[in-house]
């Protein structure tokens, strides 16, 4: 039963974004549309709900969007792009006291081009994250979820720091 409500639920929100995606292309004073800044490369995170009841994950929405002209190839390892999370990205408290990070911190040889990923010019990239996964957010209460800084390796060795936008949420669970 609960995974049917889950699946039925992650449905409902895959047409929500589907509206949303539309909506961004002609504005309306009911669509809240998130304005990325132009030119550059910049990730942000967006609550999936604001009320997690006590048995559901608490769960994030985490994107990168390159608003530049041109592809960006970057290194996902250790960030949320990655399917198991390898790294401390965020910054998750309860009623203002910091949970440790639980996961897993993952070492690796040097990349391969096969490592990394592209971007083309406008793309965006998003993942659902499992804050539930890494962070022990059992308890009732507001958690406060920040993004960390996050630089992305590109293939030739440098670096990318992407402009941090909607960079908090809260989430209560009850």
């Amino acid at each position: 039963m609960l995974l049917r409500t889950r699946i039925v639920r992650q449905l409902g929100l895959l047409s929500l974004f589907t509206a949303l995606a539309a909506c961004e292309a002609v504005p309306t004073e009911k669509a809240q549309v998130t304005k990325l800044p132009v030119g550059t490369v910049s990730v942000g995170i967006k609550p999936i709900e604001n009320v997690v009841l006590p048995a559901e994950p608490l769960e994030i929405l985490f994107y990168v969007n390159n608003a530049t002209d041109d592809s960006v190839e970057i290194l996902p390892w250790g960030t949320p792009l990655e399917k198991t999370m390898t790294a401390d990205r965020f910054s998750v408290s309860i009623n203002g006291e910091t949970i440790p990070y639980g996961g897993p911190v993952v070492k690796r040889p040097g990349p391969g081009p096969e490592d990394y990923i592209t971007l083309v010019a406008g793309e965006k990239k998003e993942t659902v994250v499992s804050v539930s996964d890494n962070y022990d957010v059992s308890a009732a209460g507001e958690y406060k979820i920040q993004l960390k800084t996050m630089l992305f390796q590109r293939p030739k060795a440098d670096f990318l720091t992407p402009t941090m936008v909607e960079t908090a949420v809260v989430v209560t669970r009850q």
